[in-house]
């Protein structure tokens, strides 16, 4: 249990990370590149404590599943950003920016979900 508070502790960080780290005293992400390497964190994160809350008990398979498949479409956004990025077009720093909004609206849905389920 240990273990899933720890994990559910990292993502709320990360999230705060998106959403402005000034106010805890560190330095937020500046760039495209250090946003997108959060949000990929963040990824990472929200898919380890579902599965654990899966092993807990806490949520059903069913959720688990919504889960990933909510992730999925995150981590999707985050590769398009990732693939803007690198095409350096003129229009890049938009679509990044757009790309990596779905990603951010996406993971803060599901952070909310595992919150509402006692997943802390």
């Amino acid at each position: 249990m240990k273990t899933l508070y720890s994990r559910l502790f990292l993502v709320v960080v990360m999230l705060g990370f998106l959403a402005g780290c000034a106010g805890l005293g560190l330095a937020p992400a500046q760039s495209n590149e250090q946003k997108l390497a959060y949000s990929y964190g963040t990824v990472s994160a929200l898919r380890t404590s579902a599965a654990q809350a899966l092993t807990a008990g806490t949520i059903s398979v069913g959720e688990a599943k919504k889960v990933l498949v909510d992730t999925d479409a995150a981590k999707a956004a985050l590769d398009a950003g990732k693939a803007a990025l690198a095409s350096r077009t003129a229009d890049s720093t938009s679509v990044v920016a757009n790309d990596l909004a779905i990603a951010t609206g996406i993971l803060t849905q599901v952070q909310a979900f595992l919150t509402s389920k006692g997943v802390k």
